[in-house]
């Protein structure tokens, strides 16, 4: 796997989000020729920022995705497309649901269109969600469990699901979902006016020494993925053969309590534990305990998680607190990673060291933006 992608055009679609930042730094690294579009839509997540350390190693094309049509050329002849470019708020999706269709049905569609014309054999790898399975009927959660979505955006991410299954039938585009779960780490979004989803508020309000207030207690029960775990995934599921549409559970061997993640922040910070009602608007969406089974994409692909949640806190806050502007008063392009070639072993290790300089810096693309 580690090989396969030196010299390998290679499309990030949301390249400059989270998760999308973290696999383009992986793929630079492995050599890779890298295209990335990305809306920089607020409520995407995508930050310039994100890529400042490296965008001189690769192309940036910022536009909406639901154009991709007139920008075809940029698709052409890629190998390998990583659909990483959704809308992911689920509360944010019940109160702005067309601007959630947007981001998630309309971008992704307009992508299929365009790849079965311009990359029809490229190997698609698309970022889902669990949030498709509603609420939990049993646990562990494969993918054989009923899906039932109970927010607009697990509507619209398991239409997205749909889509690249019919496109696979009807033009054979192969594609793989990989089903996340709360995956937490270096480069999440935790200024002020965008944090969402668990994690990222727990560790603004660590980072900040505020409160984490639990729902009810905090007992309901999840599984968390660290990121560096998560591009090991994708880029696992990129090196299958690939000859139809298959849907992977992503999770980890252990789950924990909500309160678990907090009381672990909180013996790495400052932070205080609140118990406090459910809000009634948060709970009629709420899915109750989740943790998957992953024995599926295990067996095809060998790949388990690396990092436990201890391991992966500290690498994320040690990330943090080197970096006060990226949750403080938001990330500003001078706060580039210092150590954005940094493995995920190096990451873990004592101390974090930074591995700058081990990757051959090579410049050799364009900058590409849209008004």
């Amino acid at each position: 796997m580690i090989d396969s992608f030196a010299g390998r055009p290679v499309v990030v679609a949301g390249g400059m989000g989270f998760i999308g930042s973290n696999l383009v730094r992986r793929l630079v690294g492995l050599g890779a020729d890298v295209t990335v579009v990305d809306s920089l839509s607020a409520d995407c997540g995508g930050r310039r920022a994100n890529l400042a350390d490296v965008e001189h190693r690769i192309r940036i094309a910022n536009f909406d995705l639901a154009y991709a049509a007139g920008r075809r050329h940029l698709f052409e002849g890629c190998d390998v497309v990583f659909s990483l470019a959704s809308a992911t708020g689920h509360l944010r999706s019940m109160q702005r649901p067309l601007a959630d269709l947007h981001h998630n049905c309309t971008g992704h569609l307009a992508l299929l269109e365009t790849l079965r014309r311009a990359a029809p054999g490229a190997q698609i790898v698309v970022a889902g969600t669990r949030q498709v399975y509603g609420r939990i009927r049993r646990l562990p959660v494969d993918e054989r469990h009923p899906v039932r979505p109970s927010d607009v955006n697990g509507i619209h991410l398991r239409a997205v699901e749909d889509y690249y299954r019919l496109y696979q039938e009807a033009h054979g585009l192969a594609s793989a979902v990989l089903r996340l779960t709360n995956v937490y780490g270096p480069g999440m979004s935790l200024a002020a006016d965008t944090p969402h989803g668990f994690a990222a508020v727990c560790l603004r309000r660590a980072l900040r020494s505020e409160t984490i207030d639990l729902f009810d207690g905090g007992n309901a029960r999840r599984d968390f993925l660290y990121v560096d775990d998560v591009v090991d995934g994708m880029l696992a599921a990129a090196s299958l053969p690939m000859d139809r549409h298959e849907i992977y559970n992503l999770g980890h061997e252990r789950p924990y309590r909500l309160r678990d993640f907090g009381e672990a922040l909180a013996r790495r910070s400052s932070v205080t534990l609140r118990e406090v009602p459910f809000p009634a608007e948060s709970r009629r969406i709420d899915i109750g305990d989740y943790y998957a089974d992953f024995g599926k994409f295990r067996r095809a692909t060998g790949w388990s998680p690396k990092f436990d949640l201890e391991a992966g806190l500290e690498a994320t806050l040690f990330h943090y607190r080197a970096r006060p502007g990226e949750f403080d008063e938001g990330m500003t392009a001078a706060a580039a990673p210092a150590d954005i070639f940094a493995t995920p072993a190096s990451r873990a290790a004592a101390g974090f060291a930074a591995a700058a300089g081990t990757v051959e810096k090579t410049p050799h693309a364009a900058l590409i933006r849209s008004e």
